[in-house]
């Protein structure tokens, strides 16, 4: 007998139920991702106020006009609509993303914290691909659109 094991019925694909047995370790891991997903859905605005930022042959860049501000960096997610779809990894279609985007004013540099592409516009569908990474600023080249979010998040 496994210690620490619960038995659990799937069924199969010809319709008879079998039993399954399920580890602590499995079980660990299915909370893990189930807390992981929670914690997706509830770092994600809430009631996002979206400003189209710009529009290019690139797609359309929107930003949530809701900023935090510490000091002088500001958080903001910001949303872009592809005008084409991009091929993730796993050669999937990705239609738009959002990013969780920290800009220091100061320094005119900027940051990803976290990145979230989805299969359709407007940040809707299944959702593709998740990243979180730690920040790791980079300077923000001019003209671009994130020079222009710059413009509007950090003169107010």
């Amino acid at each position: 007998m496994i210690e620490n094991a619960t038995t659990v019925h799937s069924t199969n694909t010809v319709g008879t139920r079998q039993p399954v047995i399920a580890t602590a370790g499995y079980r660990r891991a299915c909370v893990g991702f189930a807390c992981g997903m929670l914690g997706l859905l509830c770092s994600l605005p809430a009631h996002a106020q979206w400003q189209l930022l710009a529009s290019d042959s690139q797609g359309q860049f929107f930003y949530d006009a809701t900023v935090q501000r510490e000091g002088e960096q500001v958080n903001v997610w910001r949303m872009t609509d592809f005008a084409q779809p991009l091929t993730n990894l796993e050669g999937k279609e990705v239609r738009s993303e959002k990013l969780r985007t920290t800009i220091d004013c100061s320094q005119a540099k900027l940051a990803y914290s976290q990145v979230t592409r989805y299969a359709g516009v407007q940040a809707s569908g299944d959702v593709m691909n998740h990243y979180e990474t730690p920040l790791r600023f980079t300077r923000i080249a001019p003209g671009s659109v994130d020079a222009l979010l710059m413009q509007k998040v950090c003169l107010h």
